[in-house]
């Protein structure tokens, strides 16, 4: 092969890598807060750099970065070829993952909410305490592009730790649409009104995950009639609500990994720091 052309195209994989390295984590301060119920806090933050984050992602994956006990900011990684590098693993911040709510370039602003369930939890303690101008980092959003695909009818299932994504891709689905969406919640306050279309049915579950996973595989079953529609199951949660859920639609009833979305958030009494791994495995699991 030529030199030159090698050379050429070594250049142009270097410039497209640097092109597309994701951008650093930035600060940004608490402007507000809202309680939505009695569980589930919405924080506006804002920042300088919220203006340069992707102006429609409702749901979005997106870390937020706390700061420890002693600090008043928290340390953010600088990027590399390997990711993220700190300066002093000691200081790292606890990293939570969330989802947008809504965002607001042009006003620097973007809201976030926050599950409020103890002070010994970094995220929740940070939401309980919070207070006008305390700083945390965020990273840009990310996550499945889009997070609301073409679809005719939605399942939709998830825990209270899900509701602040559902709600936002209720908001911004089509008119036509149609299906069912099924929120385990906390106590009767958390069944909060959402915006959506007309066609969606919303149904809230009060600490009671048994009949919301019994109610999702049986409304499934019933879903086989409709195979000239274009469905697009979501699930999200706990890994008791999300894994049945998951593995019914993938080896029962041969959904297809394109035509769903099942993530387990979180799992009961581990730290998301040692949920990492086991969340993937699940992941990869056909």
């Amino acid at each position: 092969m030529d030199a030159n052309k090698t050379s050429s195209s070594t250049r142009a994989k270097a410039a497209q890598a640097k092109l597309y390295r994701p951008a650093p984590p930035c600060l940004v301060s608490v402007k507000r807060m809202l309680d939505i119920s009695p569980n589930l806090r919405r924080i506006t933050f804002t920042g300088e750099d919220i203006s340069h984050f992707p102006a429609f992602c409702p749901g979005a994956h997106i870390k937020v970065f706390l700061p420890l006990p002693h600090q008043a900011v928290p340390q953010l990684p600088t990027q590399s070829s390997k990711g993220n590098t700190w300066a002093d693993m000691s200081e790292k911040p606890h990293i939570r993952t969330y989802s947008v709510r809504k965002i607001r370039t042009q006003l620097q602003e973007i809201d976030i909410e926050f599950v409020l369930h103890g002070e010994h939890n970094p995220a929740s303690g940070f939401a309980i305490q919070a207070k006008i101008g305390d700083v945390l980092g965020l990273s840009r959003p990310s996550g499945p592009d889009p997070m609301v695909p073409d679809a005719d009818y939605f399942s939709i299932t998830g825990d209270l730790t899900a509701l602040p994504a559902i709600a936002a891709m209720l908001e911004i689905m089509p008119a036509h649409v149609k299906g069912q969406v099924r929120v385990g919640v906390l106590e009767k306050e958390d069944c909060i009104p959402l915006i959506k279309p007309e066609g969606i049915q919303v149904k809230y579950y009060i600490r009671d995950n048994a009949s919301l996973i019994h109610d999702v595989l049986d409304h499934s079953v019933h879903q086989i009639g409709m195979a000239d529609a274009k469905l697009h199951h979501w699930v999200a949660g706990e890994e008791g609500l999300v894994v049945p859920i998951r593995h019914f639609l993938l080896k029962e009833m041969k959904i297809k990994k394109m035509n769903m979305y099942a993530i387990p958030y979180w799992r009961k009494d581990l730290k998301e720091e040692d949920y990492h791994q086991a969340r993937h495995d699940i992941m990869d699991q056909t």
